[in-house]
C-alpha cells in the first residue's frame, strides 16, 4: 500500500554537547512540535522512549538532514544505553558524535549498529557526494528562509540553562530548513516508494543513480542470479585497436591525425587518458590542438578544426566556435540534432557489454528496459520513464568505471566514450565540411546554423550516419541561441521552451549549486530573450535575488571588517551596499610563514551588509542601500563577452 506523504514523517533534528542530548520533532501532518531533553537540568528519556514508540506503531518515519550519517547513529546508541545516569550517557553520545563525524571508518562500521530507521534527504539528493556536497546552511540560503544560523557555541562548550535554550531554538530553525526541504523533496520520496514497490526493493535513502544500478542489477539477477553482484573484469591492459569501432572515418588530415594516434595506443587504465597527458605521449597532434599546458602537460585532449576546439573527455565530447548570439531567421535556421537514448544504444547496437556479463544477456537486457521506457512515455508515466533513464544512462555507463559496481570493465566503459566521441565529431566534420556553422557540440548533440535552402543536405548527412551507426537523430529546433562557452548557454525553442545552462544563465540552479545574485542571471536573460535594459530590470527584481552566499572553510574566520573587527559565522548572507563594512577571509598561516595569518576580502573594493536574520528587518529600507553598479558592472561583464564576439 502506497505511503501517504503528509501523514507518515516527522521531521527530527539532533544537537549533542558534553552535557546535552536535545532531540526536536516536528509532524509534517499536523505541525505538532516536541523536544526531548537529556542534561544536569533535566531528563526527558522515558517521555522520549514512549514518543518513539508511539511514532513506530503509528508507522511514521523520522525524516532528517544526515541522518543517516549522524543523527540516527546518534539515536540508536541512545537508545540503546537508556540505563546509564544521565552524565555517563550524555559522555558516552559525546564521544559517539564526536567518532561519528570525525572518523569515515567509524562512521561506516556504525552501519552495523544502526538500528533506528529514518529517511535522509542528503542521502536521497546525493549531497553525501564529495562533487555535490551541501550543508543544511547552504540549503537555508537557496530556501531563501529569514534566519540563516549556525550552532551558537562551540560543540565541546559545557551548557548552562540559558545557553540550552539558545540551542534549542537553533534547532528549531534547522527543523524548519529540513521541513521546507522536504516538501521541495516529496516527488523524489513518492519516486523512491513507487520505484521500491515495483521492484521489490527498499530505495528509501538511494540516490538517482543508485536506482538506476539497482534496476539494472534486478533485471540482470533475472537471468545470472546474485553472483552477479561479486562479478568485476579488472584490466591491467587495454588494446586502443580493440576498442575503436573500424567503421569510424574521417576527411581531415586533423582528425585522422587522432585517430591514428589513438589507435596506436595500449592504455593500462582509464585515468589520465584525457587530461594532463604528456607532451611527449601527444606529440603528433600538438601540431593540430590547442597547447596549452597544465603541469607542463597538455591541459586537455583536443583537436582544432576550422576554428572550433573539439575537447574529448570521460564526460563526452565538448565544442564551441566561441561567444555570440545566433538568431533563426527567414534564410537561416538553428537545429540541434540530437541522439536518441545514445550511450545504451552504443551498447544495444554495437554489442558492448562488461566481460563478465555474457553479451546476449545484457543486451537483451537494455532491449528490454529500452522497451519500458519507450511504453512509459506513451502513457505518460513520468516517474517510469526516469526510472529507467536512470539505469540506462546514469548507471549503465556511469558505474562502469567503478570498482565498487557490478558494472565494473574499464574497456567497456571506454568502448562507449571514446566510440560515442568520435561517431559523434565524424558527423559534425561532414557538417562544417558542407559549410554549416556549428555553433556547439556536447555529449550527445551537435548545434548547427545552416540555410534553410540547405537542409536536405543535413538531412542526407544524418539519414547516412543512422544507416552506418543504426543509432537515432532527432531534430530540435531554436529562435534563439545565447552562447558565453561551452558551459554557458541560453537556446530558446521554436515553441518557447527555455533551456539555461551554467552559472553565467541559469536562473534556477540546482539545490547543490550556489544560488547568489541570482539577479545577474535574470537580468542577462530578460536583456538577451526580452530586450529589458538591466537597468530597468534591477530596479524591479526580488531583493533576495541581490543576495550574496559567502562561506568559509572549518578552520578559517569571517571577519566584518569596520571601525573594529567582528567575528561573523562561517556561512553568511549579504548585500553589496553603499554603506556597510568589509567581509575579510582569516586564514590559517603557510608552513613558509607559520607566524603571518592571511587575509583575503570577499568584494575586495566593496562594501557589504551582513543579513543572516532578516525577522523584524524592513526590507525597502535595506533595498535603498544596494550598491546596484556593483550587479550592473556583472550583468554587463557577460553581455559585453557575449555580444563583442558576436
Amino acid at each position: 500500500m502506497e505511503m501517504n506523504l503528509e501523514r507518515s514523517y516527522v521531521i527530527h533534528d539532533i544537537e549533542m554537547y558534553p552535557n546535552l542530548f536535545l532531540l526536536c520533532t516536528q509532524d509534517v501532518q499536523t505541525m505538532e512540535r516536541h523536544s526531548f531533553e537529556i542534561s544536569p537540568y533535566k531528563d526527558d528519556r522515558k517521555k522520549m522512549i514512549a514518543y518513539l514508540k508511539h511514532l513506530k506503531k503509528e508507522g511514521k518515519v523520522l525524516v532528517g538532514y544526515n541522518s543517516y550519517g549522524y543523527d540516527g547513529k546518534l539515536l540508536s546508541k541512545a537508545l540503546n544505553n537508556m540505563n546509564l545516569p544521565g552524565r555517563e550517557l550524555c559522555a558516552l553520545l559525546k564521544k559517539h558524535s564526536d567518532n561519528l563525524i570525525q572518523s569515515a571508518s567509524y562512521n561506516k562500521f556504525a552501519n552495523k549498529l544502526h538500528s533506528y530507521y529514518t529517511l535522509d534527504l542528503m542521502k536521497i539528493w546525493h549531497f553525501d557526494n564529495v562533487n555535490k556536497m551541501t550543508s543544511l546552511k547552504s540549503l537555508e540560503f537557496a530556501m531563501k528562509m529569514d534566519n540563516l544560523q549556525e550552532l551558537p557555541y562551540h560543540h565541546n562548550d559545557i551548557l548552562n540553562e540559558q545557553e540550552i535554550e539558545v540551542v534549542r531554538n537553533y534547532c528549531w530553525n534547522d527543523i524548519e530548513a529540513t521541513y521546507k526541504f522536504f516538501l521541495e523533496s516529496l516527488d523524489k520520496i513518492k519516486f523512491r516508494i513507487r520505484m521500491g514497490e515495483i521492484y521489490d526493493l527498499d530505495l528509501t535513502n538511494y540516490n538517482d543513480v543508485k536506482i538506476g544500478e539497482m534496476i539494472l542489477l534486478k533485471e540482470l539477477e533475472k537471468t545470472m542470479g546474485d553472483s552477479i553482484r561479486k562479478m568485476r573484469t579488472p584490466r591491467s591492459s587495454m588494446d586502443m585497436k580493440d576498442i575503436i569501432l573500424p567503421i569510424i572515418s574521417f576527411e581531415s588530415k586533423e582528425f585522422n591525425t587522432l585517430l591514428t594516434w589513438w589507435k596506436d595506443k595500449v592504455i593500462t587504465q582509464t585515468k589520465g587518458q584525457f587530461s594532463e597527458l604528456p607532451l611527449d605521449y601527444v606529440e603528433p597532434l600538438l601540431p593540430y590542438c590547442d597547447n596549452t599546458l597544465k603541469k607542463g602537460r597538455l591541459k586537455k585532449l583536443n583537436i582544432l578544426y576550422k576554428d572550433v576546439k573539439f575537447d574529448f573527455g570521460t564526460g563526452g565530447i565538448h565544442g564551441v566556435c566561441g561567444s555570440g548570439v545566433w538568431k533563426e531567421t527567414e534564410d537561416e535556421e538553428l537545429i540541434l540534432v540530437d541522439v536518441s537514448s545514445y550511450y545504451p544504444n552504443l551498447a544495444r547496437f554495437f554489442f558492448f557489454h562488461p566481460e563478465h556479463i555474457p553479451v546476449e544477456i545484457f543486451v537483451n537486457m537494455i532491449e528490454i528496459l529500452y522497451k519500458q521506457r519507450m511504453e512509459g512515455k506513451k502513457v505518460g508515466d513520468n516517474e517510469i520513464v526516469s526510472a529507467i533513464k536512470l539505469a540506462l544512462n546514469g548507471a549503465l555507463y556511469g558505474k562502469s568505471n567503478s570498482k565498487y559496481s557490478f558494472m565494473f570493465d574499464p574497456m567497456f566503459m571506454m568502448k562507449i566514450c571514446v566510440n560515442g566521441q568520435l561517431l559523434l565529431v565524424s558527423l559534425a566534420e561532414k557538417l562544417m565540411d558542407e559549410g554549416m556553422e556549428l555553433i556547439q557540440i556536447n555529449t550527445d548533440g551537435i548545434l548547427v546554423k545552416l540555410k534553410r535552402s540547405d537542409r536536405h543536405i543535413l538531412d542526407k548527412h544524418c539519414q547516412e550516419w543512422q544507416d552506418l551507426t543504426k543509432l537515432s537523430l532527432d531534430y530540435d529546433h531554436f529562435s534563439l541561441v545565447v552562447q558565453k562557452d561551452v558551459n554557458n548557454y541560453l537556446a530558446v525553442y521554436t515553441n518557447g521552451k527555455i533551456k539555461e545552462k551554467g552559472t553565467a544563465f541559469t536562473t534556477s540552479p540546482d539545490w547543490h549549486q550556489n544560488h547568489s545574485s541570482l539577479v545577474i542571471q535574470k537580468a542577462i536573460k530578460a536583456y538577451f530573450i526580452d530586450g529589458v535594459a538591466p537597468e530597468v530590470f534591477i530596479q524591479k527584481a526580488d531583493i533576495y535575488d541581490f543576495f550574496l552566499r559567502g562561506k568559509v572553510k572549518k578552520y578559517h574566520k569571517l571577519i566584518m571588517r569596520g571601525e573594529e573587527d567582528v567575528e561573523t559565522q562561517r556561512i553568511v548572507r549579504y548585500l553589496v551596499t553603499n554603506e556597510g563594512v568589509s567581509l575579510i577571509k582569516i586564514m590559517p598561516p603557510l608552513a613558509k610563514k607559520p607566524d603571518e595569518w592571511r587575509e583575503e576580502n570577499l568584494e575586495a573594493d566593496w562594501l557589504c551588509t551582513v543579513c543572516n536574520d532578516l525577522r523584524g528587518v524592513d526590507l525597502e529600507e535595506l533595498r535603498e542601500n544596494i550598491n546596484y553598479e556593483y550587479y550592473l558592472e556583472r550583468i554587463y561583464k557577460v553581455i559585453k563577452t557575449v555580444e563583442d564576439e558576436n
